[in-house]
């Protein structure tokens, strides 16, 4: 049996921790650990009764909080597990999400394994914690009652991955689709992880951070595995807005683009999404 560990950035992120590790708790192997990296929270992070596997690593490297990259290099770096999941504090995971990510690296270990992602709204949220986490259980009704309670969001898929997302499928899809995998709640092999260096922390605040470590693991030959969404996702819990989302998107697109000039085409349109245009440095040359 494979080892995991866990490892969730947090900053200032309490109640959303307490769902996600009351979702996790029942999901453990005895090889398994939760890391929580606490990315320097005004409040301390509290461990409450969860597992006595659960440790709260904070994050020194910074000096401030926001640098996603940075807290969850402090995580994957203090484990030994053989796979690492990248789980946001915000994203609670479903029944089965750690045995189907176990079940994917017996098969695919140069792989990253991508959960399908459900949203809940503070409107929802308000229902409170049992009633959600309850609802978060029940994914076969999601199917005959997929708005009842919990909307699917559909992440932007193409090629391989353009199935409706509802539709149950006994094999994962595998794709190259890197652009696919938003880093909310992913899974990679330490080794692969280590292969790669880790995450870039010259990326602060939202965006594109999970878009640069995606596409070092497209060119270092990882294969990108969606498994069926009603066996193995994640519910986010709906939260307001960053303040200044859409300054970090296009600063951290311009660092990500002009590493890396041959991905523009497949983020534009993302990038439009936010209103935000991007100009390679070669662009800003020749315009001069």
């Amino acid at each position: 049996m494979k080892s995991i560990a866990i490892v969730i950035p947090s900053h200032d992120g309490q109640r959303r921790l307490d769902w996600v590790l009351t979702a996790l708790q029942s999901q453990l192997a005895l090889c398994d650990e939760i890391i929580v990296a606490d990315d320097h929270s005004r409040t301390p992070l509290r461990r409450h009764t969860y597992s006595k596997r659960l440790r709260l690593v904070p994050v020194t490297t910074t000096l401030r909080p926001g640098n996603r990259s940075a807290a969850r290099n402090t995580g994957w770096r203090a484990s030994q597990a053989e796979v690492i999941v990248f789980l946001d504090g915000d994203m609670v995971p479903g029944p089965g999400f750690l045995d189907n990510i176990r079940r994917a690296y017996s098969e695919a270990p140069r792989a990253l394994v991508k959960a399908a992602r459900f949203n809940l709204t503070l409107k929802k949220q308000r229902l409170g914690k049992r009633v959600c986490l309850r609802a978060v259980q029940a994914a076969d009704r999601w199917d005959r009652e997929p708005l009842s309670l919990l909307g699917y969001e559909a992440p932007v898929r193409s090629n391989a991955l353009a199935a409706q997302p509802m539709n149950r499928r006994a094999e994962p899809v595998v794709s190259n689709e890197w652009q696919c995998a938003a880093s909310n709640a992913i899974s990679v092999s330490h080794d692969l992880v280590s292969e790669v260096g880790g995450w870039d922390e010259g990326y602060s605040g939202w965006g594109e951070e999970d878009m640069d470590f995606a596409y070092r693991l497209h060119l270092a030959g990882a294969q990108f595995l969606f498994p069926d969404p009603s066996r193995c996702y994640a519910v986010h819990l709906d939260h307001p807005e960053e303040p200044g989302k859409r300054e970090t998107l296009a600063r951290n697109a311009s660092r990500f683009v002009n590493k890396f000039p041959e991905v523009l085409p497949a983020r534009e349109p993302a990038y439009a999404r936010y209103g935000v245009q991007i100009r390679t440095v070669s662009q800003s040359e020749s315009s001069r």
